[in-house]
């Protein structure tokens, strides 16, 4: 599981998701506000960016990992 969060989510989030067994890469992104992923792509900055090509990514190796 992908999980962004900007300053104020609880990094207790992911660790609780975390002792449940779910794979978490989490990313905190500072200076955004809630809802800043969507908002981007109506006023687009480098976090916004740099969020969705970390969401592009970890969905492409998701799909594309084998499991042999």
């Amino acid at each position: 599981m992908l999980f962004l969060t900007g300053p104020g989510r609880s990094p207790g989030d992911a660790a609780r998701l975390r002792l449940a067994g779910v794979p978490v890469v989490a990313t905190r992104y500072q200076g955004v506000s809630h809802g800043f992923l969507l908002l981007g792509t109506r006023c687009p900055t480098g976090t916004t960016r740099a969020a969705l090509l970390q969401v592009v990514d970890t969905v492409h190796m998701a799909l594309h990992r084998r499991s042999w």
